[in-house]
């Protein structure tokens, strides 16, 4: 863009010595050319306007493609968490455990409670024979 604004100029100072030479008239061109020469340093000023609003831009993309790269970590993070199907899978598993438990822990006070039992038998029979 800069070079054909610098294309422009030297046109307009092309045309500024053609005119200078004919002589014609008495005219300043100089003064004549300078609204259109501030118009093209305004364009010049826009045009490093735009290039810092460009990279700017660029800089938020490469931010939004930094943050796109994390949600696709977050996403594999998030598929390894477990899923409702092993969670319930767990459930139940923990439920037939807890289950076998209980009917061992039962089975085996059964048993503590027999051997009791059959203890307090032969206390009573050693006593009454003591005692009689």
């Amino acid at each position: 863009m800069k070079k054909s604004l610098e294309d422009v100029e030297e046109e307009v100072e092309g045309i500024s010595k053609a005119i200078s030479k004919l002589g014609a008239s008495k005219l300043d061109i100089k003064k004549e050319l300078k609204p259109l020469t501030d118009k093209l340093e305004d364009v010049e000023d826009d045009v490093k306007k735009a290039k810092k609003s460009r990279e700017a831009i660029s800089g938020k993309v490469k931010d939004v493609s930094d943050t796109v790269e994390d949600l696709e970590k977050v996403e594999d993070d998030i598929k390894k968490v477990a899923s409702m199907k092993s969670v319930e899978d767990l459930e139940e598993n923990l439920k037939d455990v807890v289950s076998e438990a209980k009917a061992l822990n039962r089975k085996g006070v059964n048993a503590v409670g027999k051997i009791a039992v059959k203890n307090q038998r032969y206390m009573k029979a050693i006593y009454s024979s003591l005692h009689r």
